[in-house]
């Protein structure tokens, strides 16, 4: 039987004992329902394998072998099914922002679902889709990413007439991070907001720490921006020429635009591209700045401030869900640097 404490999900003792301090829930339903609940009448159940029903369901979970089904078969048409997360109350501070992720698949005709969460049973609204609830979709799962509030989250999924509109949910997670994103890279964990992640066909993570005065005499600062530390990219051996690395934001969504700022450090012969992306909701990225070739002439000359070519803040779009910072070598001699990130998010939820 899985446990819940503070709104993760635990499916043995031993992973309790693992995961006390974890800030996220995540079911990606290979042992059972991870503590979601079926109140309806008719049940949500978890499958393993392949949905026999060949027009409709899925013909494999999106990850592993399990998923949760709606089987649409028999009974089961033009009926509800509610599938029911533990509460979430004292999941998050008041100041936290908390996503929930899934992947869908619908494929077949006439089935409807929807995300509906509240805060109290008197406050139930709609968070996915914003508009009427979601019906068939193109073949193969689907991601969504939606915030919701510290209390209590359910699917409902409706079947249509007939035993073609089997639905499928898998790798559910809830994960809570907090509204100020700003970071100077003082610690190890690159204050819990951000996290470095290898290129393709890259030699390693490329972006490093760095504490005190950087080590190299033909590029990089001769210090941070602010504090001891800063992140900066080697752009020696492997690491050039034309490899990429990126540093990638947690997760988030935004009621409106919001402004990005930082300080970069560009100096030395062999200088590559600095950029910032967002990655939408729509699955698309956006390019939002970037500067190539040597901005700075010595190490010791001061930080820049991030800003685009009209002199204004970095602008982070309202539909965007992931900042990346990307770093593309050219030669050696061409460490680029980045320190003090400032950015922030308004939950939508307060409660």
């Amino acid at each position: 039987m899985a446990a819940w404490e503070n709104g993760v999900c635990y499916v043995s003792e031993a992973a309790i004992e693992h995961e006390k301090s974890a800030d996220s829930s995540a079911c990606d339903f290979e042992l059972n329902l991870c503590g979601w609940d079926t109140p309806s009448d008719h049940k949500w159940f978890r499958a393993s394998g392949t949905d026999p029903a060949e027009d409709t369901g899925p013909h494999a979970a999106h990850s592993g072998t399990g998923f949760a089904l709606v089987d649409s078969s028999g009974s089961n048409k033009d009926s509800t099914f509610i599938l029911q997360s533990p509460s979430l109350s004292n999941y998050a501070t008041s100041s936290e922002q908390v996503l929930l992720s899934f992947w869908y698949h619908m494929m077949g005709e006439g089935c409807k679902m929807s995300l509906e969460c509240s805060a109290s049973p008197a406050s139930s609204q709609t968070v996915w889709p914003t508009g009427d609830q979601v019906g068939r979709q193109p073949a193969g799962w689907t991601e969504v990413l939606v915030e919701i509030p510290k209390g209590t989250c359910r699917f409902v999924a409706l079947t249509g007439p007939n035993d073609g509109s089997d639905m499928g949910l898998d790798d559910i997670k809830i994960t809570k991070s907090a509204a100020n994103r700003d970071c100077s890279f003082e610690t190890d964990d690159l204050c819990g907001m951000w996290e470095i992640t290898p290129g393709v066909d890259s030699p390693g993570p490329g972006w490093s720490r760095s504490n005190g005065e950087y080590p190299q005499s033909q590029t990089g600062p001769s210090q941070a921006a602010e504090g001891e530390s800063f992140l900066y990219v080697n752009s020696r051996g492997n690491n050039s020429p034309g490899k990429t690395f990126y540093l990638k934001s947690k997760p988030f969504k935004l009621k409106e635009d919001s402004n990005l700022q930082f300080k970069y450090h560009m100096y030395g012969a062999g200088m590559g591209t600095l950029a910032v992306k967002v990655k939408k909701e729509d699955g698309s990225s956006e390019q939002l700045w970037s500067r190539s070739e040597q901005q700075q002439t010595s190490k010791a000359a001061a930080w820049l401030d991030a800003t685009t070519d009209d002199g204004a803040f970095v602008k982070i779009p309202a539909k965007a869900e992931m900042i990346e910072f990307v770093a593309t070598t050219n030669t050696a001699d061409g460490d680029m640097a980045i320190d003090d990130i400032k950015f922030s998010i308004t939950p939508m939820f307060t409660s």
